[in-house]
């Protein structure tokens, strides 16, 4: 039986003390369950993640949501963010963006100054920022490994910082760290098709064809489902 307590105490020690003398870490895990450090790290990231209490903010309406969650992120709050989008939301990261074009098909805007491209979700698609104070544990690579662990067994597999379902990009990630100490992890999935409006609204073309996932494959509330299992979380509208 694992023991993640004890051998998180045992990385401790073994951090102060010297390896020829007391052994490596693998081996002194070895009593706490641990016959790897892969699933040792996996645990312990795990652990830590469910340590912090987070808040769901289920945010509406779209217009000014950017200065919402940025204040939660200036403010040090725990938080994740669960837009109830009531319309088609453009999250803009550093490519060229046509602003009065968006506005004149009814697009709201979220800016995403770290992102890379453009994300276009809409209400019937899942959109997440899980924001956090830093931890040096919890890093982009723990995240985008759980997620592409949970969506290999529907056919779904990660593709740069993408996912791809039957050769189409289904789902962006993007991790940052700001200056205020906070980490955001943010993705977005989509279950419509939104290509006619990514045609229209990304000036730069992407190499990876937009698509969606079916309901027949995987459903919205299942993958919201799997990722707040991941974390401790208490219920709250910011309306």
């Amino acid at each position: 039986m694992k023991d993640i307590l004890g051998a998180m105490k045992e990385e401790e020690l073994y951090l102060k003390q010297d390896e020829a003398v007391y052994g490596s870490l693998r081996s002194r895990l070895e009593k706490y369950g641990y016959d790897n450090l892969e699933d040792y790290f996996d645990d312990k990231q795990a652990y830590r993640l469910k340590q912090i209490d987070f808040e769901i903010f289920y945010d509406e309406p779209t217009d000014g949501v950017d200065k919402r969650v940025w204040q939660a992120i200036r403010d040090k709050r725990n938080c994740i963010w669960l837009p109830k989008l009531e319309k088609v939301l453009a999250c803009v990261g550093k490519h060229e963006f046509d602003y009065d074009l968006a506005a004149e098909l009814g697009v709201g805007v979220l800016n995403m100054p770290h992102a890379g491209g453009t994300i276009i979700t809409g209400p019937d698609d899942l959109t997440v920022g899980i924001h956090f104070v830093a931890d040096r544990d919890l890093e982009f690579n723990y995240f985008f490994k759980r997620m592409a662990k949970y969506l290999k067994q529907f056919n779904i597999y990660p593709l740069g910082n993408d996912f791809m379902y039957d050769g189409k990009k289904v789902m962006g990630c993007s991790f940052n760290q700001t200056e205020h100490g906070m980490s955001t992890f943010f993705f977005s999935c989509t279950f419509t098709d939104h290509l006619d409006l990514i045609k229209k609204l990304c000036s730069k073309k992407s190499e990876k064809i937009p698509g969606f996932i079916p309901s027949n494959v995987l459903t919205k509330q299942q993958l919201l489902a799997e990722v707040l299992s991941w974390v401790n979380t208490q219920q709250h509208s910011d309306q």
